[in-house]
């Protein structure tokens, strides 16, 4: 990209070369220079190469992802007075990254000609695009192969810290998901993650070099990160009803929610094997649970009594469902009223950028405080896998359809 010849210099020795070097580099008779180094130069990528290699920069609020070992020393009798034994543990990569959810433009949309300036002036344009974070992350998440496996089980997490610190977690695979939405305030994403292996900059086949001849390595970061709006409360609609499709009865409007949360938890765990590595030979995925709660402005009596008379059904077919939305207001200025905008049709919404829901919803009596604040109620709620929709408990797909199971291709032996 062209600089502001304003403000270079002729005189290269003034900008320091050993900056662009490791801080500790081979060991010589002198301690070396210690640079300070930000954080904010750093950076986290995830690459999901059968997901159409999707790439997304996550614009992450902290990222503790990190390769750790125990080691640990046998408590033997012999003889001495300290311990004289170490034993190893397997290397483990796991941690977590918290993100606000965001609506985006993507690299590839972005060198269509006009395309940034058209998408600020046009909120129907590339609407789809909007969403692509939202669903990369939840399709990385939830969709299973025919053998139950995750899909997207070669995704990768590239991380910088600095110029000479990045590495490459291999093999990730989602343990927990979990979004809150509560009002007056951001949409935030917390993913747990369980990885394969740490891979240092330099073993890295396709990152390139920092710098020409360094020999430093490090992600290639995405050559275009829009101003992006992080998506709100008021960008999201949550929505509850009953009955089986097309008897569709409402339980709960999204004018009436303050809070909602839900976790995906695929309960991710690794596999060792005597193959000569301290690492897992593999890590695996197990049976999913999907759970949540609402909190309520004051006592909603159909969703009360949903919960109360759990005992006179011996099944359940309520759904929770919930849509994204970029560039609607509901308010009516001419009529000081709101317009409804809830999914309650069998098809997705035409106009959301992202709609989901969650079948074989069960439901907890709700819980109240009595206070001299806001009168509000809490309910608990688990999604349980549906027959209606493949044996699943979410379902979802593009704008204007009907809904349908994420892993439609299982079971294998179906």
């Amino acid at each position: 990209m062209p600089c502001d010849t304003t403000c270079l210099t002729s005189d290269s020795s003034l900008i320091d070369p050993q900056l662009w070097l490791p801080n500790i580099g081979p060991l010589g008779p002198d301690p070396t220079q210690m640079f300070a180094n930000m954080g904010w130069v750093g950076y986290v990528i995830l690459k999901l190469p059968k997901l159409n290699n999707a790439k997304n920069i996550l614009r992450v609020t902290s990222a503790d992802v990190n390769l750790s070992q125990e080691i640990t020393m046998p408590d033997v009798i012999d003889g001495r007075i300290d311990r004289t034994l170490y034993q190893l543990g397997p290397k483990i990569v796991e941690g977590s990254f918290a993100m606000p959810v965001v609506a985006d433009l993507t690299e590839s949309q972005i060198n269509q000609e006009g395309a940034s300036c058209r998408a600020e002036n046009d909120v129907s344009y590339l609407r789809a695009t909007a969403g692509s974070l939202l669903n990369n992350v939840w399709c990385w998440t939830t969709q299973r192969g025919p053998q139950g496996r995750l899909v997207y089980d070669d995704a990768s997490l590239d991380v910088r810290y600095a110029n000479h610190a990045a590495f490459r977690f291999d093999r990730v695979l989602v343990n927990t998901l979990s979004m809150t939405a509560a009002q007056s305030d951001a949409i935030n994403f917390d993913v747990n993650v369980i990885g394969r292996a740490r891979i240092p900059a330099a073993d890295v086949v396709d990152w390139p070099e920092i710098d020409g001849g360094s020999g430093n390595k490090g992600p290639d970061i995405i050559p275009f990160l829009s101003p992006a709006r992080v998506l709100t409360w008021n960008d999201i609609t949550v929505n509850g009803v009953q009955g089986c499709a097309g008897t569709f009865t409402p339980l709960f409007y999204s004018n009436q929610v303050r809070e909602f949360s839900f976790e995906i938890n695929n309960n991710a765990d690794r596999f060792f094997g005597l193959g000569g590595s301290l690492f897992p030979i593999d890590i695996n995925v197990g049976k999913r649970e999907i759970t949540g709660s609402l909190t309520l402005m004051g006592l909603q009596e159909a969703l009360r009594r949903r919960a109360d008379t759990n005992a006179s059904r011996f099944t359940s077919k309520d759904e929770i469902r919930m849509a994204f939305y970029v560039g609607s207001e509901t308010y009516n200025p001419s009529t000081g009223l709101f317009n409804s905008r809830d999914w309650v049709s069998a098809n997705s919404p035409t106009d959301s950028i992202f709609a989901k829901k969650f079948v074989g919803v069960v439901y907890n009596i709700e819980t109240m405080t009595l206070t001299n604040e806001l009168y509000e109620t809490t309910v608990e709620w688990r999604a349980l896998a549906d027959d209606t929709e493949n044996y699943e408990a979410i379902a979802g797909s593009s704008a204007g359809q009907e809904p349908g199971s994420p892993s439609c291709y299982f079971p294998a032996w179906a």
